[in-house]
């Protein structure tokens, strides 16, 4: 299980706010996290310049006016070694 950590992400956005291009181009990569080899997966996500939900149970997603950013997925059991933040392995798309 992979998941995205907050900061892979522009500054004030949250991993919620990311949906995940399922068009992207995947690639796995090997990276040391902590003197440990581990494979990471990059990959394209877009991001909604609205993502004010405004008391609003569900919306739907949109591109029209969204922010593509390249993202970096590593595995679940990794995350938090680089500070405090957020992470999700669940991600829109």
């Amino acid at each position: 299980m992979y998941c995205l950590e907050s900061d892979q992400l522009p500054a004030k956005i949250s991993v919620n706010d990311v949906a995940l291009n399922l068009k992207s181009n995947f690639a796995t990569n090997n990276f040391t996290l902590n003197n440990r080899n581990l494979v990471s997966i990059d990959a394209e996500a877009v991001i909604n310049s609205n993502n004010s939900w405004n008391k609003t149970l569900y919306k739907p997603l949109s591109s029209k006016d969204a922010t593509v950013v390249p993202v970096k997925l590593i595995p679940y059991f990794a995350w938090g070694n680089k500070g405090k933040g957020e992470m999700t392995v669940w991600m829109s798309h």
